[in-house]
C-alpha cells in the first residue's frame, strides 16, 4: 500500500559538527590538540556544509602536522575571492588547489560524465590512461603500470572525498558530488562539454577549444546534431569523443554519414565510445583514420564481426566490445596491436574463437574471454589454442574460457601455464557440448581440468558444464602440492556438473573458501560425508584439517531434483562447521533427516 511520505529539509551541520567530521578524516589516528584551535576556525568556515568539511579533512589530513601548515590553509586568499563563491564553494576550490598537478587532471577530467553518473572503475582508469594522465611519475617514482597508478590516484581523490566509492558486489563503481561536479565543469569550462542534443547543436554554441565532449541523445538520427561539414572541422582537436544515452532510453542511436565524418575530421581522438549505436563493419571500417586512438567502446551494438582496418590502430590501448550478441569474429591482425592491454568481448555469444596471434600481445592486462578453437577446423579457420596464454602472464581480473571440449588433452591445458598467472582473481571454466559422449572423452575432460591449476591468489571459481562422472583425484595441486595451505580462492561455483555424485576432498581443505555454490547435480540423493569427499570419520585427525570447511559462511544449493537429505548428521555431523548461514535448497524433496539437528542457522526452501 502506497501512503503519502513526509518530507524532511536537512539543515546545515553545526560547527561543532564540521569540526568532529573535518577532525575525524584529518587525523586518522589521534587528535592534535595543539592544532585544533585553527582546525575549529577551519571548520567555521565551512558554512555547515558536510561535502566542505570533508574535502578540507582530506586536504589536511595530507598537509604537514605543523601549525603554519593549517594556518596557510585559514589564511589563504581563496576565501576572499567573491566573484568564485557566486558559483562555487571556496573550500572546495581551496581543496582542489591543494590537489597535486597530476591529480587535478585526473580530477577535472571527470567533467565529461553527466551529473549523478555512475563511473566504472575501469573505464575511468582506462580513459584516463588514453589521454596519458598515467604516464607521469607516481609517488616520486616512475612506473611501468599505469593500472597501478590509475587505481593509486583514484584510490587518493576517494581519500580527500573527491570521489565517492558506490561499488556494487562484484563492480567497483564511483560517482562525484553534484558540488564538486559543478567545480570540474567550472575550471573546465572551455575545454569539457556535456551536451544534450534535445536542447542544442553543436553549431549553436562555441566550442573551437573543445578538448573533450559527451553527447547525451535520446535515440534517432545523429546526423541532426552533425549538420555541416564546417561544424565537425571546428572541433577537430578533439581528444575525447563519447554519445551516451537518455536514463530510461533504450533505443539505439542511428549513425549514418555522421560517423564517417567523425572519422575523416576528428584525426586527434584519443578516447572514441560509441556504444548502444547502430555502428556497422562498414562504417566501422574508416576507424584506422584515428591514428592516436587509444580507447575504443563499440560495446552494444550489432556488429557482426570487427574489421581489419581495426588491426592498424597501433596505439590502440583499451578495446571494448561487450555484449555484442552478433559478433563472430575479430580481426585475423589482431597480433599486430602490441599497445593492446585490456580487450573486453564478454558476452559475443556467436564468437566461435579467438584470432592466432593473442598469445603476441605481451602488455595484455585484461582478457575477460578465451575461446579455444575448434580442434577438426583447419589451423587458421579453427583460430588459436590454449597454448597461446602461455606468455600473457600480466592477466589480471576474471578470465572465462570457453570451448574447453576443444583442448586436446591434459599436456595441452597445462600450457597455458595458468599457474604462473598471480594477477587473475576470477576464473570461469565452461566444459560445454560434450555430453553424451564416451569414457574416453571424459577421460580427457578430467586431465585438462587436472592441468588447469591457477594460482594461489586465486578468489572465485566457477566450473560449469564439466562432463565427466568425477573430479580428478589431485585437483589444484598438480602443480603446487601446498596449494591448500596458500590458497586464497574464497567462492567456489559448480554448475551443471549433472554426471558427479561427489565433490573433490581438496574443497573441503580451503582454508578461506566463504562460499560454495551447487547446482546441477541430478544424480545427487544425499549430502553425507562421502559427497564432499570426507572419509568415513575412523581414526583421529591431525592438526588444522580436523576442522573442514573453516571458512565457509553460504552454501547455496539448486537444481538438484532428487536430493533427499541435506547433510547426515549423527555419526560425522561436523562434515559441515556451524558457522555456516544459510542452506538454500530449490527443488529439494527434504531438508534434513533430523532438521532440528542440522548444523545450520537456516534453511530456505524455494
Amino acid at each position: 500500500m502506497m501512503g503519502k511520505a513526509d518530507t524532511y529539509n536537512l539543515g546545515k551541520l553545526s560547527d561543532e559538527d564540521c569540526w568532529r567530521l573535518l577532525s575525524s578524516i584529518a587525523f586518522p589516528g589521534e587528535k592534535s590538540e595543539n592544532l585544533e584551535r585553527i582546525g575549529w576556525k577551519i571548520a567555521n568556515k565551512c558554512k555547515g556544509v558536510p561535502l566542505s568539511a570533508k574535502t578540507l579533512g582530506g586536504l589536511l589530513r595530507f598537509r604537514k602536522p605543523t601549525i603554519q601548515d593549517w594556518q596557510d590553509v585559514l589564511e589563504s586568499e581563496i576565501w576572499e575571492l567573491q566573484e568564485v563563491e557566486k558559483e562555487i564553494l571556496p573550500s572546495l576550490l581551496l581543496s582542489y588547489y591543494d590537489l597535486p598537478s597530476h591529480m587535478k587532471r585526473c580530477f577535472l577530467y571527470c567533467a565529461i560524465f553527466p551529473k549523478d553518473d555512475k563511473i566504472e572503475k575501469e573505464k575511468l582508469i582506462n580513459l584516463w590512461m588514453a589521454q596519458g594522465f598515467l604516464d607521469e611519475s607516481s609517488m616520486g617514482r616512475r612506473t611501468s603500470n599505469p593500472d597501478m597508478t590509475g587505481e593509486l590516484y583514484l584510490n587518493n581523490l576517494v581519500m580527500r572525498s573527491f570521489l565517492q566509492d558506490v561499488s556494487e558486489k562484484y563492480k567497483a563503481m564511483y560517482s562525484i558530488h553534484d558540488l564538486l561536479h559543478d567545480l570540474a565543469q567550472y575550471l573546465t569550462r572551455n575545454d569539457c562539454y556535456v551536451v544534450s542534443a534535445t536542447s542544442i547543436k553543436l553549431e549553436d554554441f562555441n566550442s573551437s577549444k573543445a578538448r573533450h565532449l559527451t553527447l547525451i541523445l535520446n535515440g534517432g538520427n545523429m546526423d541532426s546534431v552533425f549538420p555541416s561539414t564546417s561544424t565537425l572541422k571546428a572541433k577537430k582537436n578533439l581528444r575525447t569523443f563519447q554519445v551516451l544515452m537518455n536514463p530510461g532510453k533504450y533505443d539505439y542511436i542511428s549513425l549514418t554519414t555522421s560517423i564517417v565524418n567523425i572519422f575523416k575530421h576528428f584525426t586527434c581522438l584519443r578516447a572514441l565510445d560509441l556504444s548502444k549505436s547502430g555502428l556497422t563493419e562498414l562504417q566501422l571500417r574508416e576507424v584506422d583514420k584515428l591514428i592516436h586512438l587509444r580507447y575504443l567502446d563499440s560495446s552494444w551494438t550489432e556488429l557482426r564481426e570487427l574489421p581489419e582496418t581495426i588491426s592498424n590502430l597501433y596505439n590502440l590501448q583499451t578495446l571494448i566490445v561487450e555484449h555484442c550478441w552478433n559478433l563472430c569474429k575479430l580481426p585475423e591482425g589482431i597480433g599486430r596491436m602490441l599497445k593492446l592491454r585490456h580487450l573486453q568481448i564478454d558476452r559475443t555469444d556467436q564468437l566461435s574463437c579467438l584470432p592466432q596471434g593473442i598469445g603476441k600481445l605481451s602488455s595484455l592486462r585484461t582478457l575477460s574471454n578465451f575461446v579455444v578453437g575448434d580442434l577438426n577446423t583447419g589451423a587458421k579457420g579453427g583460430g588459436c589454442k590454449i597454448d597461446e596464454l602461455k606468455g600473457l602472464t600480466y592477466l589480471q581480473g576474471e578470465l572465462t574460457f570457453e570451448g574447453l571440449k576443444n583442448v586436446a588433452d591434459g599436456e595441452e591445458a597445462s600450457r597455458a601455464e595458468l599457474h604462473n598467472k598471480p594477477h587473475l582473481r576470477g576464473l570461469v571454466l565452461f566444459f560445454n557440448g560434450v555430453y553424451g559422449e564416451n569414457r574416453l572423452t571424459e577421460k580427457r575432460t578430467e586431465d585438462v581440468l587436472e592441468n588447469l591449476n591457477p594460482h594461489p591468489n586465486l578468489e572465485r571459481l566457477e566450473i560449469r558444464w564439466y562432463p565427466s562422472a568425477k573430479f580428478p583425484n589431485n585437483w589444484l595441486m598438480m602443480k603446487d602440492p601446498e596449494f591448500l595451505l596458500s590458497s586464497n580462492l574464497q567462492s567456489l561455483e559448480l554448475q551443471g556438473c549433472m554426471k558427479c555424485t561427489q565433490l573433490p576432498s581438496t574443497i573441503a581443505k580451503l582454508p578461506f573458501l566463504e562460499e560454495l555454490n551447487v547446482s546441477g547435480m541430478e544424480d545427487v540423493i544425499n549430502m553425507s560425508c562421502e559427497f564432499f569427499g570426507v572419509d568415513d570419520g575412523s581414526g583421529e585427525r591431525e592438526g588444522w584439517s580436523r576442522k573442514l570447511f573453516p571458512r565457509l559462511k553460504l552454501l547455496y544449493i539448486s537444481s538438484m531434483p532428487n536430493l533427499e537429505e541435506v547433510i547426515e548428521v549423527g555419526r560425522r555431523a561436523y562434515a559441515m562447521p556451524p558457522e555456516v548461514d544459510y542452506v538454500v535448497l530449490p527443488q529439494a524433496k527434504h531438508t534434513a533427516r533430523d532438521p532440528g539437528r542440522c548444523p545450520t542457522k537456516g534453511i530456505e526452501n524455494w
